[in-house]
């Protein structure tokens, strides 16, 4: 428990460098990161491919000052693509029995739609984001006095 501790007290006065222990990562990290290792297999150069592209892709989506649901959001888009992308990986290579091919492309077709629900959600709350919170009904910025008599 010692050691644990004196971690959190070391990254506490070093926060730049908790990127290099990776079992603080947060749930969403770790889950992307175990869908890039199943896309990839041991190829090393193609995970490093695989996470850059992931990195930008997420910096895309969730810009500057994402919220916590934006985080959340853009997790699922990135899960979900690559979901989809695996799917579709497989879905290619020939099947020795049509019920294998089948129950290849009805698993890329669900993850296609867990890929569009996953980009309809986040577009609902980023459109939102975009129009800011609008006050209910007219405002009106100035109001003229009624003529004194």
């Amino acid at each position: 428990m010692l050691a644990v501790e004196n971690l959190e007290e070391w990254l506490k006065l070093h926060p730049d460098m908790r990127h290099l222990v990776r079992t603080l990562d947060d749930l969403t990290t770790k889950v992307e990161g175990c869908w890039v290792d199943r896309h990839t297999g041991t190829d090393e150069l193609a995970k490093k491919a695989l996470r850059d592209e992931m990195a930008a892709m997420k910096g895309e989506l969730l810009g500057s000052t994402p919220s916590i649901l934006e985080k959340i959001l853009g997790s699922a888009v990135l899960i979900a693509h690559l979901s989809y992308q695996r799917a579709a990986h497989t879905a290619s290579f020939a099947a020795d029995n049509l019920g294998v091919q089948a129950a290849r492309e009805r698993q890329m077709t669900a993850a296609q739609k867990r890929l569009v629900a996953a980009l309809k959600a986040w577009e609902q709350i980023a459109g939102k984001k975009a129009a800011g919170i609008r006050p209910p009904g007219k405002l009106a910025l100035f109001v003229p006095d009624i003529a004194v008599a």
